[in-house]
């Protein structure tokens, strides 16, 4: 973790208070010293003072009785030697008491400053670690914060250039969907119109080779198969047709439902729902090219049934009406292809014209979630903001009462040395009336 310039300040600023705390000691160590010696000089002063008054009271005394005898003096003598013994005892067991009044005094004080300013360094100290540990915690607060803006910012950003690329990407698909769709419909077109026309030519010329080649017992063999074979084209289209319609439907609405559930899967539904209908589409005409097989076996049968239908010319008269019937249910039966064909083409128009108003849905949606998600983008950006404009509020509050306590610190400092100078002033008093008394 880096630490940050204002918590280097603050160390500093720690440092230089801790220097100035020192110095003060100091200075107050001195000042006590100085003051001792000044007693101690004060107590050489009085007792130097109090001799000299002694002497000049015994000079006085001697003096001014000088016709008294010699015993008179004596006992006078003895008895201002006892008197100075007396005012010597009591003189020296005020130095010793005064001095250790000074000396409790002094302990006291020392005692009282050491504490206070122990008392002072380990508060100073317990929230300077406080305020360490609040800064290292706000500090790594905002490196957590700022992270995770930029990881909010990144991953915003990779959603953006995923969004981006799905769009572009189903569009691109969508696309190509749209040209297969049309050239499978167009390639269908052209194979139906190619299937058509053959089967025209070819029953143009079975029914020419009919009307010249057809005998007697053809016509009720060529009846039951044409009429068995137009029921089950009749079945085989209408169960091709409504399979085809069913699982258009059903792949439509299970279409619909996982686009609207996943963006993503769609595409990939999409292909392979693609793939499926090609499939369908290729089997449809391999069907169609079963069926064209299966008439072309008719035809080799019909040409096999020429040479034992040689004998039937004289039913040709009888079957041309029945031909012409045969070719008006077939003309019937191509109409009705050529309109379930249509149909089929309508509706398959009308599902991609579905297709393209579910892709605008989605581009709606789409739209719709981006401004959604860039409006909680912006309300997250705004809470960390708000987040931001707390943290520097407590950082100033912090400040402030920095500052208070540095001042308490300042005034605190000034009442010790007002007691100090008041202690001075007591001593000064003391000492004073010390020399009074001894005076």
């Amino acid at each position: 973790m880096t630490i940050s310039p204002s918590i280097l300040c603050w160390h500093k600023y720690i440092k230089e208070l801790t220097q100035q705390l020192k110095k003060l000691h100091d200075d107050y160590g001195s000042k006590m010293e100085q003051l001792q010696l000044e007693h101690k000089k004060g107590l050489k002063k009085q007792k130097n003072y109090g001799l000299l008054r002694s002497k000049q009271r015994g000079n006085n005394g001697w003096n001014k009785k000088p016709k008294q005898s010699t015993k008179n003096k004596r006992d006078v003598q003895t008895k201002e030697d006892e008197k100075l013994a007396a005012l010597r005892e009591q003189k020296e067991t005020l130095l010793v008491q005064q001095e250790k009044r000074e000396e409790f005094w002094r302990e006291k004080y020392q005692s009282g400053l050491e504490n206070e300013i122990n008392a002072l360094k380990d508060s100073f100290n317990a929230q300077k670690l406080k305020w360490e540990s609040e800064w290292a915690d706000k500090l790594s607060e905002l490196e957590k914060n700022i992270k995770c803006v930029e990881e909010v910012e990144f991953l915003i950003s990779k959603e953006q250039e995923k969004i981006r690329q799905l769009e572009q990407s189903h569009k691109k698909e969508l696309e190509q969907l749209e040209s297969r769709h049309i050239n499978i419909l167009e390639c269908s077109g052209r194979r139906h119109e190619l299937e058509i026309q053959n089967l025209k030519q070819v029953q143009k010329i079975e029914s020419e080779e009919w009307k010249s080649i057809i005998q007697k017992q053809l016509n009720g063999e060529m009846q039951d198969k044409l009429a068995k074979f137009k029921e089950a084209l009749e079945i085989q289209q209408k169960k091709e047709i409504d399979t085809i319609i069913d699982k258009f439907t059903t792949e439509n609405e299970t279409a619909i439902k996982l686009i609207q559930e996943k963006h993503v899967e769609s595409i990939r539904q999409l292909e392979t729902e693609l793939s499926s209908k090609n499939k369908q589409l290729n089997e449809w005409c391999q069907k169609n090219q079963t069926q064209f097989e299966e008439k072309q076996g008719l035809r080799q049968e019909n040409t096999t049934m020429k040479a034992k239908l040689s004998d039937c010319e004289d039913m040709i008269k009888k079957l041309n009406s029945q031909i012409d019937e045969l070719n008006l249910d077939k003309q019937k039966t191509q109409e009705r292809s050529e309109a379930q064909f249509l149909d089929k083409d309508k509706k398959f128009g009308e599902q991609l014209a579905q297709y393209k108003q579910k892709q605008e849905i989605l581009e709606k949606t789409i739209q719709m979630n981006q401004k959604a998600y860039e409006h909680q983008i912006k309300q997250v950006m705004a809470e960390h903001s708000s987040e931001l404009e707390h943290l520097e509020s407590r950082i100033k509050q912090t400040l402030c009462k920095k500052d208070d306590l540095i001042m308490q610190l300042k005034d605190n400092i000034q009442d010790k040395e007002m007691r100090i100078v008041e202690i001075e002033k007591i001593l000064e008093q003391q000492r004073n009336e010390l020399f009074a008394q001894l005076s």
